[in-house]
Order: C-alpha cells, then structure tokens, then sequence
C-alpha cells in the first residue's frame, strides 16, 4: 500500500471517530487538503471542525436527489459521493473517506469523471497512518475505537483486519 499524498474526501465517520479519539490530526498527516460537504459538516456535531477542513457546496443537487431518494444513501455520504465526483475534475483528489458499505457499492457507478479515488475507511485510514509511524499499531487502535464506542467494527472488519488475531 503506497503512503498517500494527495487530497481526500470525507464523510462524517472518519472525521467524528479521529476527533472524538482525538487524533484528528492523522488526516492532516496523511492527505495534502480534506474536503467536505456541508450535510457532513451539519452531520459532525460532537467535533470543532479546524479549519484545515475545508467545507464546500456540491453544485449536483439532481445527483443528490437520485443518491438518497432512489438509492437510500444519508445526505453526508451522498453528498460526499458527489463532492469527490466533482472535485476529481479539478484537484489532486486521491481518497475518499467512507465507510458504510451500502454507499460504497455507488462510488464506482455513479462517478461521472474517468477516474475515481480510492476509498479509505477508517480501519485502512489507520493502516495507513501506521506505515506512517502515526500510530504504533492499527489493529490495536481500531480495536480501542470500537471498545470506546468511536467507530463500530463490522463482521467484515473484524475478518479483513484480524484473520490471524484476536479482535
């Protein structure tokens, strides 16, 4: 896995889980600029957003329409979706940070620019940030995550990050 550079992406879920950990900063540490949309800045209540988080509009409310009316997808994941479509056109755009299975099954269907990023969750935001000497050790920071109630692992998480340990 290359270390990234570049810029990202969020929905709400990394930004909360690293906040309220406090270690937000691993984003800084790890990607050039983050962008989000609004609905994810309206959705982030319990972290001060620094202003190195960069909020912006997204200009496709018809795509927004068809991501959370026909496909069920959260305003903050959609509109993520969608800010990371339209931001490809323009910038260094390398992650998108999103968790929830259902949305990312719609990243590489719904983007309209030739390319999209690759999708980070928070599990390999974390790996990532160990290559990095960020953390000393993810498997052990994301257990602490879902302990604490931070980020909750999925059955799949639980057997793409810890086939040869404990959970």
């Amino acid at each position: 896995m290359a270390l990234m550079s570049g810029d990202a992406v969020s929905n709400t879920t990394a930004i909360l889980a690293l906040g309220n950990a406090g270690n937000l900063n691993i984003l800084k540490d790890i990607y050039s600029n983050i962008y989000i949309p609004e609905a994810v800045a309206n959705e982030i209540k319990s972290v001060n957003i620094p202003s190195w988080i960069n909020i912006l509009k997204i200009q496709s409310h018809e795509s927004y329409n068809v991501l959370t009316n026909t496909h069920g997808l959260h305003p903050g994941e959609a509109e993520a979706i969608i800010l990371a479509d339209e931001l490809c056109r323009v910038k260094n755009i390398k992650a998108l940070l999103l968790d929830e299975g259902q949305a990312r099954k719609h990243v590489k269907f719904y983007f309209k620019s030739q390319q999209y990023p690759q999708i980070h969750p928070l599990p390999m935001i974390l790996k990532i940030a160990e290559k990095k000497g960020l953390v000393t050790d993810f498997r052990q920071e994301i257990k602490n995550y879902d302990k604490n109630g931070y980020y909750k692992l999925t059955a799949d998480d639980k057997i793409r990050y810890f086939r040869n340990s404990t959970p």
